[in-house]
């Protein structure tokens, strides 16, 4: 019974050891990347950031997701890391990151934001076919959400050029 007793108790402890290790690496984690964030943030109140450097932030972001897929804090960082590859103009990536958000935090507050987002990186690149969805998907899902507005009139001026939409303004506010 006693050595029942010591092979429980070493056993719990290396269980409690391996935990903190694991939390220590978390927070670790978390802490390189407000490091990370904090450094890029005095550079781009300077100059916008070029691949290079958004680059390692992103690993990291993508690391603290793989590390902890559930973690609400994953679905923060990975709309963080959306926004970033998406100011650097790396656009797939940023459908990528939209695309996790999508599947694995459906029951998030960011989830809503995503779907627009993709919306809004497709019209972006002109695939119209695929931005045309997104808005259409936000418009059903989120139809009292602040940027279902946005969302409707986006639909509205798909495939336009700047002109376009400028003229298309122009002729609305003019009295009749």
């Amino acid at each position: 019974m006693r050595v029942f007793f010591v092979l429980l108790t070493v056993a719990f402890l290396g269980l409690s050891v391996y935990n903190g290790c694991k939390r220590n690496q978390e927070q670790t984690l978390s802490e390189k990347i407000a490091h990370k964030e904090q450094a890029l943030s005095k550079i781009s109140a300077k100059r916008p950031l070029n691949k290079k450097e958004v680059k390692p932030l992103l690993t990291l972001y993508e690391k603290f997701y793989k590390e902890n897929p559930k973690d609400t804090l994953a679905a923060a960082f990975i709309m963080n890391a959306a926004q970033n590859a998406m100011q650097s103009q790396m656009y797939q990536k940023a459908l990528h990151y939209y695309d996790i958000v999508e599947t694995d935090f459906v029951n998030t507050h960011h989830y809503p934001m995503a779907i627009f987002m993709k919306a809004f990186v497709y019209d972006q690149t002109m695939d119209t076919a695929h931005a045309r969805i997104y808005y259409n998907k936000f418009i059903e899902k989120f139809p009292e959400h602040k940027l279902t507005d946005d969302a409707q009139i986006s639909l509205l001026n798909l495939g336009k050029s700047a002109k376009e939409i400028v003229t298309s303004f122009e002729k609305q506010q003019q009295p009749e």
